[in-house]
């Protein structure tokens, strides 16, 4: 799946979430101030911001003289290495006429946009190591954001990324200020309100695809994250 456009950003899509499965990069002509969960990013022209699957993401600045550039794509997750992509990239003028390239042709193929794809991330892509303190955290979040609609507990994760449950729970605690039991909540609400508002999908089935099967206690979990 590949997605390149570009135009004005819109009060629409001030703030949104990101689907489980989608990365989006903007390419930003102007400043802006961007938002990605909880951390707020300064942005200036000719930058790079990459919105990771699943984040709640959002920029200040919208209307005229927003001008930008983006794409959506889906990148292969069951690789066996990882790496890490930056939010924020700077000074990424160099990149602009391969993404225009690949924008003018994406009505005849997808391929040159793949190829950018490919080239942009290898070209930041960095070990996670380097992008924060514990790679752990990277595989503990993955596991989350790739089993939702399932059932499991911190005990299944922490066996998952071989911590054990303190050393998970003090991560967390340290990298998002929440339990791992709060940042799941988190993500399930920001992924059952995406697909409340994006799709036409019944109560009950949004409700099985964020792991919570029960109507009473989605509505409960739904209601609370508004309140």
């Amino acid at each position: 799946m590949l997605l390149i456009g570009d135009g004005q950003l819109t009060r629409e899509r001030q703030e949104w979430a990101q689907p489980l499965d989608r990365w989006t990069v903007l390419y930003y002509l102007h400043g802006n101030v961007v938002t990605v969960n909880a951390t707020t990013f300064p942005v200036e022209k000719d930058s790079v911001v990459f919105f990771a699957p699943g984040v709640k993401a959002g920029h200040a600045r919208t209307g005229t003289e927003s001008y930008h550039h983006f794409v959506t794509f889906n990148l292969p997750g069951d690789g066996p290495t990882r790496f890490a992509l930056p939010t924020v990239v700077h000074e990424m003028s160099r990149v602009l006429p391969d993404l225009k390239r690949s924008a003018e042709r994406i009505s005849d193929t997808q391929e040159p946009g793949f190829a950018f794809v490919w080239n942009l991330t290898w070209s930041v892509a960095r070990n996670p190591a380097v992008l924060r303190a514990y790679a752990e955290l990277y595989a503990a979040e993955e596991y989350i954001l790739q089993s939702l609609s399932e059932k499991f507990s911190v005990e299944d994760i922490a066996r998952h990324v071989s911590l054990s449950d303190r050393q998970l729970l003090r991560l967390f605690r340290k990298e998002h200020g929440v339990t791992v039991q709060e940042f799941l909540r988190q993500k399930r609400v920001q992924e059952a309100s995406r697909l409340l508002a994006t799709t036409n999908l019944p109560i009950k089935i949004v409700g099985q695809r964020v792991g919570v099967r029960d109507t009473q206690q989605f509505n409960k979990l739904i209601n609370v994250s508004i309140s």
